[in-house]
């Protein structure tokens, strides 16, 4: 049996389902929203982090052999030359 998961990051949550390959059932899934207030349009990117560790706190991965990801789209993070963040993810 393989066990995979699907890590989707939107505007306001991180959901994780993990699968078995063999008969696509659905093992565990994790779920937290983002720490941002609502209807916010600029979020520190901290936020998506912080959701994707409680999202997958537990043991939830183990035994994942792939991760396909999908997230939101639109998104902009500006950072400076050595990476750093300037301001707010847009």
């Amino acid at each position: 049996m393989g066990i995979v998961a699907g890590l989707d990051s939107s505007s306001a949550f991180t959901h994780i389902v993990v699968c078995d390959t063999d008969s696509g059932a659905v093992l565990r899934e994790g779920y937290a929203a983002h720490p941002v207030e609502a209807k916010a349009s600029e979020v520190d990117p901290q936020a998506w982090l912080l959701s994707l560790g409680e999202a997958a706190s537990g043991g939830l991965l183990e035994g994942v052999q792939a991760i396909g990801v999908s997230a939101q789209q639109h998104g902009l993070v500006p950072l400076d030359q050595q990476g750093n963040l300037v301001r707010p993810a847009l």
